[in-house]
């Protein structure tokens, strides 16, 4: 639908005649500091000529400098739907896209999408799989990894004081109509001085990176198959210089509002899987509920105060742990125990540490002479799962690590580890015919795609490997057969029973 329009550029815009391509019919869109023409294939966002404290487009000269800076930034999330900048030539009056002679104008061409397409769209339709929001937390931690490093001062605590100035925009905006925003205040504070110390060693080992840092549904779209973000922040580095956690907590936060669990957690760990950042994690509710109120504040800027009322709710209720829960997989290779934890960690809600992913990722950092499944590399890769185990359960997390477990001493640091933590202990113990482990595996191997290179020689080994549950562990065990859907729901639904995180 187009809007009113009152500047005499984007009237004289509408005619289609004034584009190098087919076109129909100009439909116009606006955002605070754009105007957006829709024109046959493609899209022209047109700067306005505005100036606010933490924008100044007032000059054509700073509009095209914002031009070749919304390419080149949004080029990294989505090259294939940014296509260039180009001038507009003529008078404003009569004007002409990509025209010789003196530019009146500029614009940013983006390939056109539909907008059934958008994610929030496609949200509406349950059209999303966990599978597309995993691959897209994977690219994005790769476009994170690749980013330039913003700050290693240390002064990470500028995202506070950046949280507690939304805040005070917020009460500004409705001094009387938000109840609880004080509370959230205190709490902002409060947690900060729990994390803070975190905040400040990861921005000096470079966490403090270029981001998107307007990472929410709106602006994700499914291109080519793929979920893609796009519409970065480019008029303002310092709104996109933040920590990576707090560009991933917003789209968990946006997720989360609109009851999408199962989507959240899978963009969480794949993110998580591809960067092994899992010490982010500290930081996850601080930024959560920060985007929750940024959220909060553009619904009521927008006299939308119904929405602002369910973001503050969720802040709300964003600031409480979950109660914890460790969960450990158990079985012989090909027995499912992967295939069913991805289904733990999204329909439950954890975070998961896959061992094989772990393992290839110490390898890459100090390679083991007697190779990567050697008994003393193994010892290593044990530790390594429960000291970050112990970490993520620190943080409020419930967490579920996925390896054999084979060993009666490995299950029992895990138990070990839950008990010091207060938190519930289960071993998923993960069963299949011996016919259907070498199919499995036999298949896994053909089609190459998978962090575990154990085979059915493998898993023939681990026989001889396995000890039996003590009469302590049984009491933790659940077991599951992979080969019987049945039997794999009952055992969702008996874990989502122990721990509903608050925010659900």
């Amino acid at each position: 639908m187009n809007v009113a329009v009152d500047d005499p550029l984007i009237s004289a815009l509408l005619d289609p005649r004034c584009y190098p391509h087919p076109v129909q019919q100009v439909e116009v869109k606006q955002t605070p500091l754009s105007w957006v023409l829709l024109a046959g294939e493609y899209a022209y966002k047109i700067k306005k000529p505005v100036k606010f404290a933490f924008v100044d487009l007032s000059s054509l000269e700073l509009r095209h400098r914002d031009c070749l800076e919304e390419l080149r930034l949004n080029r990294r999330f989505a090259p294939q739907l940014y296509v260039d900048v180009v001038a507009i030539g003529g008078t404003r009056q009569q004007p002409k896209i990509v025209a010789d002679g003196v530019a009146v104008e500029y614009a940013v061409r983006l390939r056109r999408f539909a907008p059934e397409r958008e994610l929030a769209a496609l949200l509406e339709r349950n059209a999303v799989t966990t599978g597309e929001m995993a691959a897209l937390g994977s690219r994005l931690a790769r476009i994170h990894a690749t980013s330039p490093v913003c700050d290693r001062s240390g002064s990470a605590t500028r995202a506070l004081a950046v949280a507690m100035d939304n805040v005070q925009e917020l009460q500004r905006a409705a001094p009387a109509g938000h109840e609880g925003v004080a509370a959230l205040s205190d709490w902002l504070s409060q947690e900060w001085e729990r994390v803070g110390r975190t905040a400040d060693r990861r921005c000096a080992e470079g966490a403090v990176r270029d981001c998107h840092g307007d990472l929410h549904v709106d602006n994700i779209v499914r291109i080519d198959g793929e979920l893609t973000a796009f519409d970065c922040i480019e008029f303002n580095a310092g709104l996109r210089c933040i920590d990576v956690m707090s560009d991933v907590a917003f789209l968990l936060m946006d997720l989360q509002a609109r009851n999408h669990y199962e989507l959240a957690y899978a963009f969480l760990n794949g993110w998580l899987e591809a960067g092994g950042a899992y010490d982010a994690l500290r930081l996850r509710r601080f930024f959560m509920v920060h985007r929750a109120l940024v959220r909060a504040k553009v619904a009521t800027l927008g006299g939308d105060g119904g929405r602002a009322n369910r973001y503050l709710q969720l802040a709300s209720r964003l600031k409480q742990p979950s109660a914890p829960v460790l969960m450990i997989t158990c079985g012989l290779s090909g027995s499912g125990k992967t295939w069913f934890s991805s289904r733990v960690m999204t329909q439950v809600g954890a975070v998961r540490i896959r061992s094989d992913v772990e393992r290839q990722r110490l390898a890459r950092q100090s390679p083991p002479a007697a190779g990567i499944y050697s008994p003393e590399f193994n010892t290593r890769v044990y530790d390594h799962l429960q000291m970050q185990s112990q970490s993520l359960l620190q943080c409020g997390e419930c967490v579920i690590v996925d390896a054999a477990f084979l060993k009666r001493v490995e299950r029992m640091a895990f138990m070990a580890l839950a008990a010091n933590e207060g938190a519930r202990f289960v071993i998923l113990h993960c069963v299949a015919p011996d016919d259907e482990l070498r199919q499995r595996l036999e298949a896994r191997q053909r089609a190459g795609n998978d962090a575990s290179e154990a085979d059915v020689s493998v898993m023939e080994r681990q026989h001889g490997y396995w000890e039996p549950f003590t009469e302590s562990e049984l009491t933790a065990v659940l077991q599951i057969s992979t080969a019987e859907a049945t039997n794999v729901t009952a055992a969702i639904n008996h874990l989502n029973g122990l721990s509903s995180p608050p925010s659900r």
